[in-house]
């Protein structure tokens, strides 16, 4: 059930208990083969995904300042991002798996970043430096051309160019105060990562060689090694631990969300469902551990 557009857009949408997803509970005595674990891996992961789907549309579309947008809008990126790993799971594909659950690991991580500000707003400023440095060289790249042909713009150089000097404007900011990236004071993936949970670095390492088609990931999932060299491989299936990792960040990252930001009626619909569909999560990948490493 998808929430109703009829909702006063000023206020909350209000919930009943129909609404919200129906808690699974694997069936954990019989999880015996690599399905059974797939399959509650599945469940839990559509289980903590909707609940959040439902949290973020409780959040009022009201103007909010800068900052608190950033924090609300990637609350709902991972919201939407496990979304649309679901579905790519539907499909028994499992080819975007790595690359959606990177993206949904690193939005969690820039927002429980971001929330330890000290108030003076420079992590905020780091945030943004970062990304428009390098929207600061796309831009740079783009006049280079135009010179090149005689300072003469091609009409998608000019909304390129629109585009991308709007986006400074609306951080409160301009490209001539934008510093380079090593510059920005913004902390590399692996400092962000410690503040997630342990199974986030090996899930966000592995997404980041399905983004850049690395070598790790083509040899997984792409070839298969056969005698005098390699063929290409079957298409690649949904694996467990992606669905645990993506499951574990989404619930975690929003308890903290709700600690940090949320109303007495969101903790009171939300806090105990994700703190249990969390506590299953983790179960499920200590349990699948043993079960990989079984005889």
């Amino acid at each position: 059930m998808e929430p109703s557009s009829t909702e006063d857009a000023d206020e909350p949408i209000a919930l009943s208990e129909a609404d919200l997803p129906t808690p699974y509970e694997p069936d954990w005595p019989n999880l015996k083969t690599s399905g059974d674990f797939k399959e509650a891996a599945f469940e839990l992961l559509k289980e903590a995904s909707m609940t959040v789907i439902w949290l973020v549309h409780r959040i009022p579309p009201t103007p909010y300042p800068r900052n608190e947008a950033i924090r609300r809008g990637l609350i709902k990126r991972m919201a939407l991002l496990g979304k649309s790993l679901l579905s790519n799971i539907t499909d028994d594909s499992g080819y975007q798996q790595l690359q959606i659950v990177r993206q949904l690991i690193e939005a969690a991580a820039n927002y429980v970043y971001l929330t330890e500000d000290d108030g003076s707003g420079a992590h905020y400023d780091a945030y943004i430096n970062d990304s428009l440095a390098a929207e600061k060289h796309n831009l740079e790249v783009i006049n280079a051309q135009i010179q090149a042909r005689g300072g003469d713009p091609l009409p998608i150089e000019e909304r390129m160019r629109s585009s991308i000097e709007r986006t400074a404007r609306a951080a409160g900011t301009s490209f001539e105060a934008v510093p380079a990236t090593r510059n920005s004071g913004w902390p590399n993936s692996f400092e962000r990562l410690k503040r997630l949970s342990e199974t986030a670095y090996p899930a966000y390492r592995a997404g980041s060689s399905a983004l850049h088609a690395g070598w790790s990931v083509l040899f997984s999932q792409d070839l298969t090694e056969v005698e005098g060299g390699f063929s290409l491989g079957e298409q690649a299936k949904p694996a467990v631990q992606p669905m645990t990792a993506a499951g574990t960040v989404l619930a975690e990252t929003t308890l903290h969300y709700l600690d940090r930001e949320g109303d007495d009626a969101e903790k009171a619909w939300f806090w105990d469902r994700l703190i249990a569909v969390s506590e299953k999560i983790q179960r499920l990948h200590e349990e699948y551990e043993r079960f990989k490493q079984s005889p």
